[in-house]
């Protein structure tokens, strides 16, 4: 035991001695750079998730229902990603008992769940059941939206809205490859909404690279006139204006499906299992891989080996100990991992 309490004591001193430890006006920089990223991150998560809540009670459409299951797990990761990045840069009791509190769901506390929290899969699990019980949801073409391009095959069904979600290559269907070079819908700050006139719609003005309506919801009136039952002129409802590669857009349509009890507790039994099994299997993949971690159960011996593992003498503290104690760049690696699930990938050149 005495070895282990000199080295907590070699640890400690060590973080004091860091860069950022030892100049206070760097380790003010540093703070409150790391606050900002993680505070940037969990703003725009819940301004986002209360967007769609909004519009959901405004409208009241399935595309709204699904926008705000799908808000519910980007939140619900951000919030994980916010409590994570506090573990490593505090020694909160708190935070700590928080996280460690036992419940009936979660009794050996809600992140002893490998890298699948509880909340991460139950919030996945929640999207999946409103996409499967109540919801049914698809990706269409433009081409499938009006008459003249669908044929037999239009997909509109009754209270279905659509949105733009993505331009793809004209081959996204037969190339695995072509997904690098999905783009997102919008050029820049050109998200607007469209009118629903002919003869007001060509007044309008995007940005090359711009599909109809994105950002906003659509319904079929939109596209097709509802009195005569001809398309509507729509430059950019197929492919994104100013197109010259055959590039597609894509849009993301829900409708509402009907109420069936059975469907209800099939979906609820089937996912509940599968979440289940999830979170189970990953944390015995976290416990087989990777460090070991510690248990009431661990002995002095091997909680020894671990502190020397991961001591001053490993190579990766080496590594990065100009950066040791910074929780500006804690944060760096979460916030981007969050922007780049964000951001879809732009074709270059």
């Amino acid at each position: 035991m005495t070895s282990s309490f000199s080295f907590r004591h070699v640890v400690r001193g060590e973080m004091k001695d860091s860069f950022i430890g030892t100049h206070p006006g760097v380790a003010k920089v540093d703070k409150f750079l790391g606050w900002a990223l993680i505070s940037c991150m969990l703003a725009i998560e819940g301004a986002t998730f209360l967007g769609s809540l909004y519009f959901l009670l405004k409208d009241g459409t399935a595309l709204a229902l699904v926008e705000v299951s799908s808000n519910v797990c980007s939140l619900s990761i951000a919030v994980l990603a916010f409590i994570l990045w506090h573990t490593f840069c505090y020694y909160d009791p708190k935070m700590r008992k928080f996280m460690t509190t036992s419940t009936r769901v979660t009794p050996n506390g809600f992140m002893k769940s490998g890298f699948v929290p509880v909340p991460a899969a139950a919030s996945v699990g929640a999207l999946l059941f409103v996409t499967s019980a109540f919801v049914s949801t698809s990706v269409q073409p433009g081409s499938m939206l009006q008459s003249k391009s669908a044929g037999v095959f239009l997909a509109w069904l009754p209270q279905m809205t659509c949105t733009a979600c993505s331009v793809e290559d004209s081959d996204y269907g037969t190339s695995w490859t072509a997904r690098l070079h999905r783009s997102a819908p919008w050029q820049g700050v050109d998200i607007h909404q469209a009118t629903q006139a002919d003869v007001e719609r060509s007044a309008d003005r995007y940005s090359p690279g711009s599909c109809f309506n994105a950002g906003y919801e659509f319904g079929q009136s939109d596209v097709i006139d509802a009195k005569t039952g001809k398309d509507k002129d729509i430059p950019n409802l197929i492919n994104p204006e100013g197109d010259t590669d055959g590039r597609l857009c894509m849009y993301h349509c829900a409708s509402w499906q009907t109420f069936k009890l059975q469907t209800i507790l099939e979906s609820m039994g089937s996912i509940s299992v599968g979440a289940g099994i999830v979170v189970v299997i990953t944390e015995k993949v976290s416990h087989s891989l990777g460090l070991k971690t510690v248990h009431d159960d661990t002995s002095p011996e091997k909680l020894d080996r671990l502190l020397q593992s991961i001591g001053p003498s490993n190579i990766w503290r080496k590594v990065f100990k100009p950066i040791q104690a910074s929780m500006f760049f804690c944060a760096v690696p979460l916030f981007f991992d969050w922007v780049f699930a964000q951001v879809p990938h732009r074709p270059q050149g």
